[in-house]
């Protein structure tokens, strides 16, 4: 043990601003009890959560969009709320994805799984549908784009 118990626990000369801050903050001490019951109330009167700051929800906004790993491919490729009746082959649409991921050198491409529950999530409607005398698993509501009038 370096130093003896007297100059172990004197007061750093660091951290003399802390005590300047504790004074400083006396002073606010009432507005800030007032901000945290205020919040309190909003989350007690709501469902239990409180809305975030709009700086934060753009923050996140942007950082999923900029996470979107299939963001390319459908600006590129998909045309998304399309009538009902526009439909694609599950399967097929895949392997247009690979053909993509494989023509811009994506080197991890997303397995079926993952981009099937992507496109679930944005919205896009799964089912089965009846073509060339087959059941066939499709989404519909869905196009791509250069089978489309833009």
């Amino acid at each position: 043990m370096n130093g003896s118990p007297k100059t172990l626990f004197q007061k750093s000369p660091k951290f003399d601003g802390i005590s300047r801050l504790t004074e400083q903050l006396k002073t606010e001490w009432p507005g800030i009890l007032n901000w945290l019951l205020v919040g309190c109330r909003k989350w007690q009167d709501g469902d239990g959560s409180l809305e975030p700051p709009d700086s934060v929800k753009t923050a996140t906004q942007e950082y999923r969009e900029s996470s979107d790993i299939l963001a390319d491919f459908v600006d590129e490729t998909v045309r998304l709320n399309m009538p009902e009746e526009s439909t694609i082959r599950v399967t097929e649409f895949y392997k247009i994805y690979r053909k993509y991921a494989k023509d811009n050198e994506i080197e991890h491409p997303i397995n079926v799984r993952n981009f099937n529950e992507y496109f679930r999530i944005k919205g896009v409607r799964y089912g089965q549908a009846w073509i060339n005398g087959k059941n066939v698993k499709v989404w519909s509501g869905i196009g791509l784009q250069g089978d489309l009038p833009m």
